[in-house]
């Protein structure tokens, strides 16, 4: 059986959801004075970049199962 492939994982979430921030920011740049819309709006945004900041966790402990940390140490390329 071949390897699984999740097709959402928290790298496309990050994007998707990044996006949404940069939809919700110019929403809110166009209200003229606060009210529930731009309370959710606030809301929204928040939640979001709570999600990218879970989601960075969750890509950095798949990348150091893999070992990426310590073969992009002895990569040939890097002079030290």
């Amino acid at each position: 059986m071949g390897q699984l492939i999740n097709p959402d994982s928290a790298g496309k979430q990050r994007t998707q959801l990044t996006k949404a921030i940069v939809l919700a920011v110019r929403e809110l740049a166009r209200q003229t004075e606060p009210g529930p819309e731009s309370r959710d709006l606030a809301a929204f945004i928040a939640l979001a970049l709570q999600t990218i900041a879970d989601g960075i966790d969750v890509s950095g402990v798949a990348w150091e199962k893999r070992g990426y940390w310590f073969n992009a140490t002895r990569s040939p390329w890097i002079w030290c």
